[in-house]
């Protein structure tokens, strides 16, 4: 009988990255959403707040939850998943902090409209995400909905103590809130980075291991490599289209002297960098660097002009 992989045997390692991103979502969006009902009674008293702008407050975080579900739907479209996931779920952490800042009732009111939308976008994107991944498996769903509960059971307790810890244990426990949901996936999210290690540069002894209409060649300019690796791309990273027209794009507004190209013929050649293990943390990476003949060998080479474009390239990019 067919042995049948469970979930996260079928995934492999670079997405079960993401579904634990997304568990610990869940969780901290527990924990933040249970703790904040649990301080709005001593929120309300310390800020000597009426009864009706106490009541308005869980009424707008639900209208920002309705709100999360419509942007949800057409950001993506003008923004793309990433940038909208970034924008939408910062609202918990800055609509907490925005608790301690003041106890004025329309900037209470907009700290939990932030939270509101805040909570449907993780809510929207994270079943989106899962379901693909899934497969139509309803047990890896239920799994994530499972840390929300953990989350909220946890929750009281850390008031509870805040409370034993501080008078204000309110303000203490809001700023751990806010502080894990600072959101530091959708920080990694919005980096970008350069993986400048050097790569091959052609080598007239070895020719037969490059491929000539797509080598990197001495005294053309700084190189970058959309992928390494060998075999194709197995062991490696491959930089979004996006991201690369970017590079190019700031590269050309600076008047940098670039060129392209690959680390050698498939199952010849190849090499890697550490541009893999960034880019498994949702960073935008790709490998620019000075081509090298002789790579690794006692006696290297490279061009004075490429070293000097790779100089421009970097300080372009940091200025970007």
């Amino acid at each position: 009988m067919e042995h049948k992989q469970s979930f996260f045997q079928r995934i492999g390692k670079d997405k079960r990255y993401i579904v634990f991103n997304l568990f610990f979502a869940y969780f901290t969006l527990g924990v933040a959403l249970i703790m904040l009902g649990s301080v709005l009674p001593v929120l309300k008293a310390d800020y000597a707040l009426n009864y009706q702008v106490g009541g308005m407050l869980l009424s707008v975080q639900s209208i920002g939850y309705a709100v999360a579900g419509l942007g949800a739907g057409f950001l993506p479209l003008y923004l793309g998943l990433k940038k909208s996931f970034i924008l939408l779920t910062s609202g918990t952490c800055i609509g907490m902090g925005m608790l301690l800042a003041s106890g004025n009732p329309v900037w209470l009111l907009t700290a939990m409209g932030l939270i509101g939308i805040s909570k449907g976008a993780v809510t929207n994107y994270n079943n989106q995400i899962m379901t693909e991944l899934a497969e139509g498996d309803a047990g890896p769903l239920n799994l994530m909905h499972a840390f929300f509960a953990i989350g909220a059971c946890i929750a009281p307790f850390i008031v509870l103590l805040c409370g034993k810890v501080d008078a204000s244990g309110w303000r203490l426990a809001v700023f751990l809130s806010a502080a894990r949901n600072g959101n530091f996936a959708a920080m990694k999210a919005n980096s970008k980075c350069l993986s400048s290690d050097v790569t091959a540069c052609f080598d007239p002894n070895f020719a037969d291991v490059f491929d000539r209409r797509n080598v990197s060649l001495i005294n053309c300019g700084v190189a970058m490599s959309k992928y390494t690796g060998h075999g194709g791309k197995v062991g490696t990273n491959d930089a979004p289209a996006e991201y690369v027209a970017w590079i190019r794009r700031i590269m050309a507004d600076a008047g940098v002297i670039w060129q392209a190209g690959d680390m050698g013929k498939d199952d010849v050649g190849g090499g890697g960098t550490v541009a893999k293990y960034i880019a498994k943390h949702n960073i935008e990476t790709v490998d620019l660097g000075v081509p090298v003949i002789s790579m690794h060998a006692p006696y290297e080479i490279i061009s004075k002009a490429d070293l000097y474009t790779a100089h421009q390239a970097f300080e372009a990019f940091f200025r970007a």
